[in-house]
C-alpha cells in the first residue's frame, strides 16, 4: 500500500505541474476541467496496470518430484508487537471522521438554506432568497442571494449571469467529487492544490460565459473588484462547497497567496487570452507522451514462468479420481492379514490384492483404491509400516485406524464399497509453475489457504490427525514454493497439525570443523618422516634394462590385400568370389570395409570383404 500511495502522489504531482506550467493560462478552460478530473483518475489507476512477461521454460529434469507432509517441531518466537500501523490507522480513520464531518456539515448547512427560505425557479435554475448578507453563491441549480438585493434589483446582471453558468454547467458536481477524495485522501497536499484549481477554472468558465453574453470587459472586471473587496464582502455563511462571483479572490486565496487580489488579477489576464486552435492541438497532443511516460515509470511490471508444450507434456499432472473404492484389512496379533473376505500374510499380499482384481499403479498416480487398516494395540509398529510399504508399492492410499478393542480372532466381513471421494478424507495438491490444483479443481497462490479450509471445513478434530495430503510438485521455482508454504500453514489443517509444512524441512547445517589443538593436529606434530627410497642397482631397476620394443604396427588393409593377392589367395565381395585386381580397386575406394582372412599360411588362402561386421566362430 505505501508504494502505490507513493506512486499516486507522484504521478498526480507530475501531472498538476505539467497543469501549471503549460495548460493553466491557456482560454482551454473545458480541456482544463476534464484534465484535472482525469489526472486525479489517472493517478490512481496507474500504479495497478501490470505488464506481464511470460517466459517459457523446460522442464526441470524429473517430471514430478513428491513431497510428504511434514512437520517441524520448533519453538515460537513471539516477536514484538508493532503499533506503528495501529497508530497510523487511528490518525487516518480520526481524519476521515473530521472531513466526512465536515462535508455533511455543509450540506446539511444548503439543505436547511433551501428548505427554509423563500425560493422560485427561474428558466432551470432556482433562486433562493436568504435574510442574511451574503455573496451571491451556487450549488447545483440553485443559486443564493440575499433578499433585500435582490428585491431592490442591485445584484449586476453579470453576476446573475455568472452564477447561472456555475449552475447549468454542472461545476457543483466537480466540487463533490473532490470533496469526497479530500476525504479519503486527506493526508495527501496536492488534493487541495488540485482543488483549488479546479475552482478557479469554474471561474474562469463562468467569466467566459458571462463575456460572451456581451457583457462590458471592463465593466465586468469592475465588478469583481467591487466584491472582492473586503468592504464589500460581508458573507458569513458562505459554504466551502458553493460557488461564488468572488472565491478565488477571498475565502481561500490566504491559502496560496500573500496579495488578496493576486487571482483576480490572474482572472483578469485570462480574460484577455486567446489560444490558437494550433496552440490548443500541440498543448493537447503534448499531454499523449506525458501519459506513455508515466505508464513506464510507473506500471508494474511482473514475469511469470510458463512451461513449453513439451515440458507441459512431460510434466502433465495424472489426474484425481472422482470416486475411491474401500479395500478392508485388518491385521491379528499372529500376523494374519485378512483382506476383505481373504486370509492371506504380509508375503502374497500383493498376489492376493491381485487376485481379488484390483489393479496395481505406479505410487506417482493417484488411484481410486483406499486402503483401511485396522490393528488392535498387541500388533507391533514395525509389522504395520511393513504392511504400509507393500500397499504404498501398490498405488493405494492408506488410512491406519487402531482398534482398542482385543481382537477376537474374528473379524466381521465387509464388502468394498463405492463412494464419492468428498466423503473420503484425502485430498491431493499438485503444483506446476504457478498452477495451483487442489483434488483436480483450480486454486491460486491468494485462493490456496481458502480452498483448503473449504475443503476441511466439516472435519472432525480425528480427521486432521488422520490424513496427510498428497502433494506432487513439477518445475516450480523455490520462491514460489515458499509463498505457497507460507499459506499452506495459514489453514486450519496445519495449525491442527501443529503447524505441518507442505515442503520438507531443511537438511540439518554440518558440524563444525575440529579445534585444532597445538601440537596435536596443527601440523607442527612430530611426524614421523616418510620411508626412505629405495637402493637403485645398476642394470637392475636403474632404467637401462633390455625392455623388448614395441611391436610393429598392422599392416594397413590395401597392403594385406596386396600380399594375399601375391599368395594367389581367393577374394569374395559381398559372399561374391572377385578377381584380385578388383579387391584391391575396393579396398582403394572405400578404406573401412571389413577383412576376414583364413587359411592365411596355406597356399590357397581365402579373403573375405564385406560391409558386415566381421563374425568370429
Amino acid at each position: 500500500m505505501e508504494v502505490y500511495i507513493l506512486k499516486s502522489v507522484a504521478c498526480l504531482g507530475i501531472l498538476f505541474g505539467f497543469y501549471k506550467l503549460v495548460l493553466e493560462n491557456t482560454s482551454l478552460h473545458t480541456t482544463k476541467r476534464f484534465y484535472l478530473l482525469g489526472s486525479l483518475l489517472v493517478s490512481m489507476l496507474i500504479p495497478f496496470i501490470t505488464f506481464t512477461e511470460y517466459v517459457e521454460i523446460a522442464p526441470l529434469g524429473s517430471a514430478m518430484t513428491e513431497f510428504p507432509a511434514t512437520h517441524t517441531d520448533t519453538t515460537p518466537n513471539i516477536a514484538p508487537i508493532n503499533y506503528v500501523p495501529y497508530f497510523i490507522g487511528i490518525v487516518y480513520g480520526l481524519g476521515v471522521l473530521i472531513f466526512s464531518l465536515r462535508f455533511g456539515r455543509n450540506l446539511l448547512r444548503i439543505y436547511r438554506k433551501v428548505r427554509y427560505n423563500p425560493k422560485f425557479k427561474s428558466q432551470s435554475v432556482f433562486h433562493v432568497l436568504l435574510q442574511l448578507p451574503m455573496t451571491p453563491h451556487s450549488f447545483f441549480n440553485y443559486i443564493f442571494f440575499n433578499k433585500t438585493d435582490y428585491d431592490s434589483d442591485t445584484i449586476p446582471e453579470e453576476v446573475i449571469i455568472h452564477e447561472t453558468a456555475h449552475a447549468t454547467q454542472k461545476h457543483s458536481w466537480d466540487i463533490v467529487v473532490i470533496e469526497l477524495l479530500c476525504i479519503v485522501f486527506w493526508f495527501n497536499p496536492l488534493i487541495y492544490f488540485i482543488k483549488h484549481s479546479i475552482k478557479l477554472n469554474h471561474e474562469f468558465l463562468a467569466d467566459r460565459a458571462v463575456l460572451k453574453k456581451g457583457a462590458d470587459t471592463s465593466t465586468y472586471q469592475k465588478i469583481l473588484l467591487d466584491f472582492s473587496s473586503p468592504v464589500n464582502y460581508r458573507d458569513s455563511s458562505l459554504i466551502n462547497l458553493a460557488h461564488s462571483i468572488n472565491y478565488s479572490s477571498t475565502r481561500l486565496n490566504g491559502l496560496f497567496s500573500k496579495d488578496a487580489f493576486g487571482q483576480v488579477k490572474k482572472r483578469f489576464t485570462v480574460m484577455k487570452t486567446h489560444t490558437t486552435k494550433r496552440a490548443a492541438w500541440l498543448k493537447t497532443l503534448l499531454v499523449l507522451p506525458l501519459l506513455a511516460a508515466l505508464v513506464y515509470g510507473f506500471s508494474t511490471s511482473q514475469v511469470v514462468e510458463k512451461a513449453s508444450a513439451d515440458a507441459e507434456t512431460a510434466m502433465e499432472f495424472p489426474k484425481v479420481p472422482t470416486s475411491v473404492i474401500e479395500v478392508q484389512i485388518h491385521v491379528n496379533t499372529t500376523g494374519g492379514i485378512l483382506v476383505n473376505e481373504n486370509l492371506t500374510d504380509i508375503d502374497n499380499l500383493e498376489n492376493t490384492l491381485l487376485t481379488l482384481g484390483y489393479n496395481k499403479v505406479s505410487p506417482a498416480k493417484p488411484t481410486n483404491l483406499v486402503a483401511h487398516m485396522y490393528a488392535s494395540d498387541e500388533v507391533s509398529m514395525e509389522t504395520i509400516f511393513d504392511i504400509s510399504e507393500v500397499l504404498q508399492d501398490f498405488g493405494l492410499y492408506k488410512r491406519i485406524n487402531h482398534s482398542s478393542a482385543k481382537e477376537t480372532g474374528l473379524v466381521q466381513k465387509n464388502k468394498p464399497t463405492s463412494y464419492n471421494i468428498k466423503d473420503e478424507k484425502l485430498f491431493v495438491i499438485m503444483v506446476q509453475l504457478s498452477k495451483i490444483t487442489i483434488n483436480g479443481k483450480s486454486s491460486s497462490l491468494k485462493t490456496f489457504a481458502r480452498d483448503i479450509d473449504k475443503l476441511t471445513k466439516n472435519w472432525k478434530e480425528t480427521d486432521y490427525a488422520d490424513t496427510r495430503p498428497i502433494i506432487k510438485i513439477a518445475s516450480t521455482p523455490n520462491t514460489f514454493l515458499q509463498k505457497l508454504d507460507a499459506e499452506y500453514k495459514k489453514t486450519h489443517f496445519s495449525k491442527a497439525n501443529g503447524g505441518l509444512g507442505l515442503l520438507p524441512p531443511p537438511p540439518p547445517p554440518p558440524p563444525n570443523p575440529p579445534k585444532v589443538l597445538k601440537g596435536v593436529n596443527d601440523g607442527d606434530s612430530n611426524v614421523p618422516p616418510p620411508p626412505p627410497a629405495p637402493n637403485v642397482i645398476k642394470g637392475v631397476n636403474d632404467g637401462d634394462t633390455n625392455i623388448p620394443p614395441p611391436p610393429p604396427p598392422p599392416k594397413s588393409p590395401l597392403d594385406h590385400v596386396i600380399e594375399m593377392a601375391k599368395k594367389n589367395a581367393t577374394f569374395y565381395l559381398e559372399g561374391e568370389k572377385i578377381s584380385s585386381d578388383k579387391a584391391i580397386e575396393v579396398i582403394k575406394s572405400n578404406n573401412n570395409l571389413n577383412i576376414q582372412t583364413t587359411g592365411k599360411s596355406s597356399k590357397n588362402p581365402q579373403v573375405k570383404i564385406s560391409t558386415k561386421p566381421v563374425k568370429i566362430n
